[in-house]
C-alpha cells in the first residue's frame, strides 16, 4: 500500500514536472518494491500481492524522475529503465523513458536500436506498431520532427527570383 501512495505521488510529481518530488517519491517505492515480499509464502492472497508490486512503475518512474533532474542523474536513469524495459518488454512507455535517457547521454544510436526492438517485437507479436509518445521520440532522434520555436510557430523562408531573358534561357 505504501509503495503503491508513493507511486501515484511519483506519477503526479512527473506530470507536473516536479523532479525533486517525483525523483523522492519513486525511490520510496522502488525501495519497496524491490523488498521479496513473504519469501517462500505460496498462499495465494501473498502469490496476489507480489505479483501487483509495482516493480516496473517504480523503475520507469525513478527513471524519468532522474531524466528531468539532469545529466548527473542519467547513469541512474538508464539503469532504471533498462531494468524498467527487460522486464516489462512490450511497455511502450518504459521504452520512450529509455530512449529519451539514451538521447540525453548522447547515445541516439542506441535509442534507435531500443525503438527498433520495440517495433520489431510489437509487430512480429502482437500485429502493432508503437504508439504516438514513442512515434515522437523516434521521429526526434531521426531529425524527421519539424523543428518547433517559441510560441509554437515555424518560420519558412522563401526566395523567388526573376531571371533576366528567362524565357530565351529555357528555350
Amino acid at each position: 500500500e505504501a509503495a503503491e501512495e508513493k507511486l501515484l505521488q511519483a506519477e503526479g510529481a512527473l506530470a507536473a514536472d516536479d523532479w525533486a518530488k517525483a525523483y523522492g517519491s519513486a525511490h520510496v517505492a522502488l525501495y519497496i518494491a524491490e523488498r521479496d515480499f513473504f519469501p517462500g509464502c505460496d498462499l495465494p492472497w501473498a502469490v496476489e500481492m507480489r505479483a501487483r508490486m509495482a516493480l516496473v512503475r517504480a523503475l520507469e518512474c525513478e527513471a524519468a524522475s532522474a531524466l528531468g533532474a539532469g545529466a548527473t542523474e542519467l547513469p541512474e536513469a538508464e539503469q532504471n529503465a533498462r531494468r524498467a524495459v527487460a522486464l516489462a518488454p512490450f511497455r511502450e512507455s518504459a521504452c520512450r523513458v529509455l530512449m529519451e535517457v539514451l538521447e540525453a547521454r548522447g547515445n541516439e544510436a542506441e535509442a534507435l536500436r531500443v525503438y527498433a526492438a520495440l517495433r520489431e517485437r510489437l509487430q512480429s507479436e502482437l500485429g502493432a506498431r508503437p504508439g504516438r509518445a514513442v512515434e515522437a521520440v523516434h521521429s526526434r532522434l531521426r531529425g524527421d520532427a519539424e523543428p518547433s520555436f517559441a510560441g509554437g510557430a515555424t518560420t519558412r523562408t522563401f526566395m523567388f527570383t526573376d531571371v533576366v531573358s528567362s524565357t530565351n534561357l529555357l528555350e
